[in-house]
């Protein structure tokens, strides 16, 4: 398996294999330095035997050679005259700078080369963050006896009432989109007794401002044979390391 860019300070001097999208190209006397980018970090190629006269930005390679310390190279590191195969060529110019300052284009131009402005370091750093959030409030439950579930997003009827829902047809018949996993839950905790799900919630609510979404993730939590929302029988929300809220038995 390739290795990721971020394991390669660990592997000064031995021979590598790593895949991933040129993030830069500067072209100077002594030869070619290539920032080579993958999803975890960023890695110096130099080129000096065989610099490429046409390798554009974003196009997607496999490479194979030494680590080298270079104190002055990005996590001080670099790879010298690399074997170097192009996987696919991008086009050029590509429609959006991933290299650039963010935002690097407006918000529509963004959003029509969703897979190229993604790219950009910055960018992800949301995607990520989440992805952490996620597997710390998973890995929390987890260590205090909770029990994952998976309940459904197509309702037969409003899982809510007095909710604006998502009426969709399902066969003929009307269905909805689930606005909470609440009733699940509930039959669920008086199966278990403690459990959490991370999933999406569909609410038609119109709105006007960034904060008020149609579709977002949830990360609920039911338990049962507790006193209140913040004291119980050998369990605190305290623990958690979060701050919850809800009814007697629910924090969401």
């Amino acid at each position: 398996m390739p290795h990721l860019i971020s394991e390669l300070p660990h592997a000064i001097n031995q021979q590598v294999t790593v895949g991933g999208w040129i993030h830069a190209v500067r072209n100077l006397g002594g030869g070619q330095f290539v920032v080579l980018r993958d999803g975890s970090a960023t890695v110096q190629l130099v080129l000096r035997e065989q610099p490429l006269t046409s390798l554009h930005p974003e196009t997607v390679v496999r490479v194979t050679g030494i680590v080298s310390s270079e104190p002055r190279a990005p996590q001080g590191i670099e790879i010298r005259d690399p074997e170097l195969e192009i996987l696919s060529e991008a086009v050029n110019p590509v429609p959006i700078e991933v290299a650039g300052q963010f935002p690097m284009a407006s918000l529509p131009t963004r959003l029509n080369n969703a897979a190229v402005a993604l790219r950009h370091p910055h960018a992800q750093n949301w995607i990520k963050i989440t992805g952490h959030l996620v597997k710390g409030f998973r890995d929390t439950l987890s260590s205090l006896g909770f029990v994952e579930i998976h309940t459904p997003k197509i309702l037969e009827t409003p899982s809510e009432s007095g909710s604006n829902v998502f009426q969709i047809e399902y066969f003929g018949r009307s269905a909805y989109l689930a606005q909470s996993p609440q009733f699940y839950k509930q039959v669920m905790v008086g199966i278990i007794g403690r459990v959490f799900e991370v999933g999406p919630v569909f609410r038609a609510e119109p709105h006007d401002t960034a904060r008020h979404l149609s579709q977002y993730t949830s990360l609920d939590v039911e338990v049962g044979f507790i006193k209140d929302h913040l004291h119980g029988d050998g369990f605190s929300p305290a623990r958690c390391g979060w701050n919850v809220a809800g009814g007697t038995h629910s924090f969401q």
